[in-house]
């Protein structure tokens, strides 16, 4: 298990990471990008299998909930627990997280874009909206364009994209939760056209109108996914993964 950064100390150097995060603008590297000083806040962690088998990549690109900052250990997430269920001594598969709280469509989709060129992985997760976005059907659009353009890079570098939707946060917002669904019904057309999809709205959501975490499976701030919510999306996610990698 790698973690960049965290609020506690690594168990087998005793010590803090010092780990940065870089939104990017979409022209610049995150590694050339400014960067901003991240010890001792969330994690951004990833699970690496070292083998003598050679192995997979997935990439999760997103926001907090991609990232599951809310759950055991900030380590937890559906990505890497997916992972580690079809991981097998004769196929391990590791998972690098590029998700990040606080991040919107500009920044993750800018760093994911080059972490797919650059850790050329076999499967990514890609968010198609944020709640730490403007919760308006412009900003839907725009933040759904920006996840597209990340599944054509995906698939020009050989990686299968997985759209990820946005979760059920809209509770007591009927206006902003008519834009997510707008947004999540974009993902779904794609789905159907032949790609994968995991759809946390049906997952997570009580099926209201409008739709909210299930209580087992909130948080506590009707924002973010707790252990259980992210168990259930692995199980989800884990056969899609199988089908991809069983390809290679």
């Amino acid at each position: 298990m790698r973690i960049s950064s965290g609020g506690l100390p690594d168990r087998a150097i005793g010590r803090l990471h010092a780990g940065f995060c870089a939104d990017g603008n979409l022209t610049t590297s995150p590694w050339t990008a400014p960067q901003t000083n991240a010890v001792n806040t969330f994690a951004v962690h990833g699970v690496q299998y070292i083998s003598p088998a050679l192995g997979a990549t997935v990439v999760g690109i997103g926001d907090s909930i991609m990232a599951s900052s809310c759950t055991t250990g900030q380590s937890s997430g559906f990505g890497i627990r997916a992972c580690a269920i079809v991981s097998t001594p004769q196929l391990p598969v590791s998972y690098f997280n590029e998700g990040y709280p606080g991040r919107n469509s500009i920044g993750f989709c800018s760093c994911g874009t080059w972490v797919i060129q650059h850790l050329t992985p076999q499967a990514a997760l890609i968010q198609t909206w944020s709640g730490y976005e403007p919760w308006t059907r412009e900003m839907a659009d725009l933040s759904f364009a920006r996840a597209m353009a990340v599944t054509d890079t995906a698939r020009r570098n050989r990686c299968v994209p997985i759209l990820v939707t946005p979760p059920p946060v809209f509770g007591t917002n009927p206006e902003a939760e008519a834009d997510r669904q707008h947004n999540r019904s974009r993902a779904h057309a794609v789905a159907q056209a032949g790609g994968y999809l995991l759809d946390l709205d049906t997952l997570w959501g009580t099926g209201a109108t409008p739709n909210t975490y299930r209580r087992e499976y909130d948080w506590g701030n009707k924002m973010q996914p707790n252990d259980a919510a992210c168990a259930a999306a692995a199980r989800v996610l884990a056969p899609m993964l199988r089908q991809i990698l069983g390809r290679l």
